[in-house]
């Protein structure tokens, strides 16, 4: 039997700070294969990512690796108030972590390296905030959007509710599909408050890691 490690993080990363009103969690990151890196942690029903344009590669080290192709849906539209937070690492063009929006002024997700190197948060409004983030944590929670877990900027009203699900890797109806390593996604139908964001983003870096103190016990086959 191999060695088996404990998680660095006590209890659910998506509850961490107390945070409620979670409607779907996905770790791609540290799961035993891609088919259970698509399920819902949440416990909240049938909202396993499915493919959207194709599958993105994957890898328990890296999580989900999109290549600027690829899309997963979630199947779930997201409302007025509600947040996503989400970790990722390697980005390498001005597609988005995640979203829902239209041409028409539907707004609901992140852009992490937009094409003037600043990070472009969508929720019903916009906002854009220097400099890009090519890995790390960034959230919207409500009209409030934090970077690493810290608040970043306060997101105008202006605009409208998404109408359609949510993408991860490209927004749904507006194409814009990222490069990039997505270890881990959650969306919420509350806004976050500031204190559960840097702690659920503290946890979510931690996710694959080993804590100290861990003892291996090796046993023969």
């Amino acid at each position: 039997m191999p060695a088996i490690a404990a998680s660095a993080i006590a209890g659910n990363w998506w509850e961490a700070g107390g945070a409620t009103g979670c409607v779907a969690v996905y770790q791609a990151k540290s799961t035993p294969s891609y088919a259970a890196s698509l399920l819902d942690l949440s416990g909240n029903g049938n909202n396993a990512a499915k493919v959207g344009a194709t599958d993105p590669n994957w890898t328990a080290e890296q999580g989900w690796i999109f290549n600027g192709t690829q899309t997963l849906t979630t199947g779930i539209i997201p409302g007025s108030g509600w947040s996503a937070i989400v970790q990722f690492t390697s980005v390498s063009n001005n597609g988005s972590l995640f979203g829902q929006g239209t041409w028409g002024g539907e707004r609901f997700y992140i852009q992490p390296s937009n094409t003037t190197s600043e990070v472009d948060y969508g929720a019903i409004g916009f906002v854009r905030k220097a400099p890009a983030l090519g890995a790390g944590n960034l959230c919207i929670a409500g009209q409030k959007a934090y970077r690493k877990g810290q608040w970043d900027a306060d997101i105008p009203t202006a605009g409208l509710v998404s109408t359609a699900p949510c993408y991860i890797g490209d927004i749904n109806g507006l194409v814009s599909r990222i490069s990039a390593n997505i270890q881990a996604f959650a969306l919420y139908n509350n806004p976050l408050l500031s204190n559960q964001v840097d702690e659920i983003a503290r946890d979510m870096e931690k996710i694959g890691l080993i804590p100290k103190g861990t003892v291996f016990i090796i046993r023969g086959k």
